[in-house]
């Protein structure tokens, strides 16, 4: 089974960009639509890109204290 996790730096930043360019640009087509107010489409998009942020390291902490790391050795 594949594993889910990006296995290189630049995979997970791609990762990364495209998710936050796609909760940016659902939050921003949200506030167009007047379906959302500037104000709390600035709090989700701060949100989310934290919550990100934070969890793809911790994928890769995972990843790497299970010895799947880039270079297959457990640290």
């Amino acid at each position: 089974m594949p594993n889910p996790v990006p296995q290189n730096d630049t995979t997970r930043l791609v990762v990364y960009a495209a998710m936050f360019i796609t909760v940016f640009a659902g939050t921003v087509a949200l506030v167009a639509s007047g379906k959302m107010d500037a104000a709390n489409g600035l709090q989700w998009v701060i949100s989310i890109a934290g919550l990100v942020g934070s969890g793809l390291p911790g994928l890769k902490l995972a990843q790497d204290i299970r010895g799947n790391g880039s270079d297959g050795s457990a640290e």
